[in-house]
């Protein structure tokens, strides 16, 4: 039984980290206890098979581990436990041949930093909450800016069609001018010109 507790940065600030926990409970198989299963659980419905490939007693343990997931069916890799903040190097050439076993390359591997980090000054601390604010801030007015340009492309759209409504008017209003225009001088034209022809 594993009782796991780990640190991740967090996915939205990007440098505080937030804490994890999780129980993980392996059956050992009956036949071959190099084998341990840990399946029904409701996280993903996820289920890890894991195969010791190689121990040493309060030393180191090389697990290699084969799984799936609602999200990912098949992922696998290996993982050296040991009880050492850094790794021995004295065992790299036995794990080396243990993870050969299985296709792996002790090249492939990366040593994990389990030191302690110092924390942050107070300034760096308040740089990086002013960063999370302004990140954060930015995208907020972003959204507003966005909701503002579409209002005023709907107002710009309603006023153009005003306009356009306004520019109609005009112009029916101008053609009934001109013909009315029209309608005088031909009236007048055939006046003066009906006297001249009547005389004559």
């Amino acid at each position: 039984m594993g009782n796991l507790q780990w640190r991740i940065k967090d996915p939205v600030a990007g440098t505080n980290f937030v804490t994890r926990y999780t129980v993980q409970e392996f059956q050992m198989d009956k036949t071959r206890q190099g084998i341990l299963y840990n399946h029904d659980n409701e996280f993903l419905h996820y289920e890890d098979d894991w195969y010791i490939l190689a121990a040493k007693d309060q030393k180191y343990v090389v697990v290699y581990y084969r799984g799936n997931n609602d999200a990912w069916d098949g992922y696998g890799g290996a993982v050296v436990y040991t009880k050492a903040p850094a790794f021995p190097m004295e065992f790299v050439p036995e794990v080396r041949e243990a993870v050969e076993k299985v296709g792996l390359k002790w090249e492939d591997f990366v040593l994990t930093d389990n030191t302690c980090k110092p924390r942050e000054s107070k300034l760096e601390e308040f740089e990086q909450d002013l960063f999370f604010v302004e990140a954060r801030a930015g995208a907020t007015l972003q959204v507003q800016g966005d909701r503002i340009i579409k209002e005023v492309e709907k107002d710009v759209k309603i006023l153009e069609k005003e306009v356009e409504k306004d520019v109609l008017a005009v112009e029916q209003e101008v053609e009934k001018d001109v013909k009315a225009i029209e309608q005088e001088v031909e009236k007048d034209v055939k006046g003066i010109f009906g006297i001249a022809f009547g005389k004559k």
